[in-house]
């Protein structure tokens, strides 16, 4: 499978390397969501220049041992004029909800244990449904299980709890 400009990416191991030459399939979860909602919103964004950007503004926990910090998604976003508000808890997110509204979520992996890591993704509210890209164990968002609300989402397949999230504006 190739690395395909245009289109969301479901898996993240079909991607390049960063952070000092660590494969994207293990630190790069959060920028295949930055990647994906820029297909989401119709202005993709080219893969290579969101890593290098990561790579450059301290976009990394531990230079990507523990992935893409969360807070800084939201520079990320305000550098290409795109409005990304953030949420600490699950009830504010939910409140914040719009029809046809994107999100990048991050969550612990494991709802017992922190030490399974975590996982960023793209979501798209589609008339109340939330659908995940790149959600973790389901890649392709037509065959991944929607969702009614974030909290559903959170624990689907025994999932930890939420990190941040931000809803793109």
């Amino acid at each position: 499978v190739a690395y395909n400009k245009n289109r969301s990416v479901y898996n993240e191991a079909v991607l390049l390397k960063c952070c000092n030459n660590k494969d994207l399939s293990n630190v790069g979860c959060g920028l295949v969501a930055v990647y994906n909602v820029g297909i989401l919103l119709g202005k993709p964004l080219d893969m290579r220049s969101i890593i290098f950007w990561f790579e450059q503004n301290n976009g990394f926990v531990l230079n990507g041992v523990f992935g893409v910090n969360p807070s800084i998604i939201q520079d990320f976003f305000h550098k290409i004029n795109i409005s990304a508000k953030g949420f600490r808890d699950v009830l504010s997110l939910e409140n914040s909800r719009t029809s046809f509204g994107l999100y990048i979520v991050c969550q612990w992996n494991s709802a017992t244990d922190i030490m399974d890591g975590a996982h960023f993704y793209a979501v798209k509210d589609s008339s109340g449904l939330l659908i995940p890209y790149n959600g973790a164990g389901n890649y392709d968002s037509i065959l991944s299980t929607h969702h009614n609300h974030f909290a559903s989402k959170l624990s689907y397949n025994h999932g930890g709890g939420l990190i941040y999230a931000y809803r793109i504006e």
